[in-house]
């Protein structure tokens, strides 16, 4: 009996490893996960792919050709258009550069120390004063009122420093007379013509010293005095007892105004001026040979006006 239960459990266990021995083994956890299948990369020219491709298979597929046979690109009868032509002309003043102001230059003020110019004047008001004296007794004595007259001025003036000038004026003013002048002897039923109405010119020369204060870039204060010799020719302005000829003496002039600078270089200025002249000559008679004292005194306001060039 015991035989028995020996062989059938024999049996059993047999037929267990037989079916055991059949199936697959699991995997070992520690042995880790299997490798992928390796993959090739994809040939040249072609897109890469994710997926291997399958056994036998090829990309492209084998025969294929790009263009196909046959094919041509352009298709056989396509014509290109014409090319263009040549740009139209330029839209006036559309394609040019419009014009952009040039900023002006600043203002240069004169930088040099001596200028040079010439003053036209009119001498507007003035007086004059005529006496003949013999032994300190007045043999003729005569004033009135000037004549207006023109005056011409060539001046030079040489600037030191920065607020003071010296300078040089040749003056000359053309008719030197009385305004008005009675005859002799305006009861007389012919009157004879007036001794004090001739004509005579006058020339100063006028060493300067001034003041020049600049009060904006271009324009400048001046203001000068000027002690110097004074000559007027009086022969034809009196007529009587003895001829006068040419009287010299002291002459002062004043004047202020302004100086204007229109560049570096150029400037033009003007001025209120006043000049009062001493001047002095003798007579000899041709009767007695006696000598006579000749007194002539001139003075003017004037106003003048004139252009210049710094140095």
């Amino acid at each position: 009996m015991k035989s028995a239960h020996f062989v059938i459990a024999l049996a059993a266990g047999l037929a267990n490893a037989a079916t055991v021995s059949g199936q697959t083994p699991a995997s070992d956890p520690a042995a880790g996960a299997p490798s992928p299948t390796p993959t090739t990369g994809p040939a040249a020219g072609q897109s890469p792919y994710a997926y291997p491709p399958p056994p036998g298979y090829a990309y492209p597929p084998a025969g294929y050709a790009y263009p196909p046979p046959g094919y041509a690109y352009p298709p056989p009868g396509y014509a290109y258009p014409p090319g263009y032509g040549p740009y139209p002309p330029a839209y006036p003043g559309y394609y040019q550069t419009p014009p952009v102001a040039k900023p002006t230059p600043p203002f240069r003020r004169p930088t040099g120390d001596f200028r040079l110019g010439v003053n036209v004047g009119a001498f507007l008001s003035g007086k004059l004063s005529y006496s003949l004296s013999f032994r300190g007794e007045a043999l003729v004595s005569h004033s009135a009122s000037a004549a207006a007259t023109p005056g011409l001025a060539i001046f030079a003036e040489y600037q030191p420093i920065r607020f003071v000038f010296v300078g040089f004026t040749i003056q000359y003013l053309a008719t030197v007379k009385w305004a008005h002048s009675a005859p002799v002897d305006s009861t007389s039923s012919s009157p004879t013509a007036s001794p004090y109405g001739g004509t005579g010119h006058e020339i100063d020369f006028l060493p300067r010293l001034g003041i020049s204060y600049p009060v904006a870039p271009r324009v400048r204060l001046v203001a000068s005095g000027a002690p110097g010799y004074s000559m007027i020719d009086a022969s034809n302005m009196i007529k009587v007892y003895a001829d006068p000829g040419t009287v010299r003496g002291f002459t002062i002039q004043g004047d202020a105004g302004a100086q204007i600078s229109f560049s570096e270089h150029g400037f033009v200025q003007g001025r209120l001026s006043y000049q009062s002249s001493f001047l002095e000559s003798s007579a000899t008679s041709e009767t007695t040979g006696q000598t006579a004292a000749i007194d002539l005194h001139a003075s003017y306001w004037g106003v003048n006006g004139g252009i210049g060039y710094w140095f």
